[in-house]
């Protein structure tokens, strides 16, 4: 049986539903679908099923996240009763035979004929397999929260990792965004705030000062011509940063949809001349990744904002190096001249030192 993966549509529970964007707006599709199995958009799917009032699916996975005494993938069945997230995701009848919920975000309620709950850690590909073949009967099955299963990571996962390549009109508007405002060689900083700061990671998300110190010492040592900075901070702490760096750039134009500004801020980082980002973000992961995917030097690439030490760079390196030592061809190709220049400008400071963070004081 031919299958394929429904992608939902991209949506957060603070953009207005009109803002609703489809997987084409952020992803390149030819590189999403280069492997086995399939993507469409979950309004295909709808379109496929008639376009009922709520979308019918015969299997519902739910997984929730737990940290078990052994680090090592492993999953256990539970009673989707004993799940408080499911039960906020899902009403159903007694029996559970039949559940309405919704998809993703704001989409389209869908009405599921069985359930299944899991609390998960590890890989997904592990065990989800045998558990599908456990329900021949279901052709649509509903996998929520997929990504509780994405770590710890297979060698395999710089495989699918490349297929999730940013879309040609978002890296578009990053390059131009580039040529237009930042001179090389650049900095980029990824300098999250919000939850971090204030209760999420407080113990190694720095202050704006530090932040700031830690900006302007590599920009004297390395003698970046323009430093980027993504950030979600407010717009004081924005002022502040600007104030006490001097003459940063960041992306002040509204692309419509929060996601669309996050993946051509996270590009516009991807190929600058050396990045450092916020330890333990998803965002700044992301942006690590690509720079990675584009063979681009790890020593530019993974450094992070110390907590208290704006004279140093935490580093911590990519856990999935060895995945990673082949490059994906097909960004290489595309961004060759860009990753010349990036390759021309040695990171050598003002004593003939390369970059070695940590283990060197700015």
């Amino acid at each position: 049986m031919k299958k394929s993966t429904v992608r939902p549509k991209k949506q957060t529970l603070k953009v207005d539903p009109g803002t609703r964007r489809g997987w084409e707006t952020f992803f390149d599709l030819e590189q999403l679908n280069s492997g086995s199995v399939k993507s469409i958009e979950f309004s295909e799917f709808r379109s496929r099923h008639g376009n009922r009032p709520h979308t019918h699916v015969d299997l519902t996975i739910h997984m929730e996240a737990f940290r078990p005494e052994e680090w090592k993938p492993t999953h256990k069945e539970i009673s989707c009763e004993e799940s408080p997230k499911f039960q906020k995701q899902f009403e159903c009848n007694e029996n559970f035979s039949r559940c309405k919920g919704i998809y993703s975000g704001h989409c389209s309620h869908l009405v599921t004929s069985e359930t299944l709950c899991l609390r998960v850690w590890g890989r997904g590909s592990q065990f989800l397999k045998n558990i599908i073949n456990d329900y021949p009967h279901s052709d649509s099955v509903l996998i929520k929260n997929l990504d509780s299963s994405t770590g710890p990571y297979h060698k395999e996962y710089y495989v699918y990792r490349k297929m999730m390549f940013p879309s040609y009109a978002q890296r578009m508007v990053a390059d131009k965004f580039v040529s237009w405002n930042l001179e090389r060689p650049y900095l980029a900083a990824h300098v999250r705030r919000a939850d971090f700061a204030s209760y999420a990671h407080p113990d190694t998300t720095p202050d704006i000062l530090i932040a700031a110190k830690t900006l302007i010492n590599l920009r004297e040592r390395f003698g970046m011509k323009s430093i980027f900075i993504a950030t979600d901070a407010t717009n004081e702490e924005k002022k502040k940063l600007e104030e006490l760096v001097g003459g940063v750039v960041m992306f002040k134009q509204n692309l419509g949809h929060p996601g669309e500004n996050a993946v051509v801020e996270q590009w516009i980082c991807t190929t600058s001349d050396l990045f450092v980002g916020t330890q333990v973000s998803r965002f700044t992961l992301s942006i690590q990744e690509e720079r990675d995917l584009l063979g681009i030097d790890p020593r530019r690439t993974w450094n992070h904002f110390c907590k208290d030490n704006p004279g140093k760079l935490c580093w911590k390196s990519n856990w999935y190096a060895e995945s990673f030592k082949l490059p994906c061809e097909k960004r290489q190709k595309l961004y060759a001249e860009t990753l010349d220049k990036i390759k021309r400008t040695d990171l050598v400071d003002t004593v003939g030192n390369l970059l070695s963070p940590l283990r060197d004081e700015l």
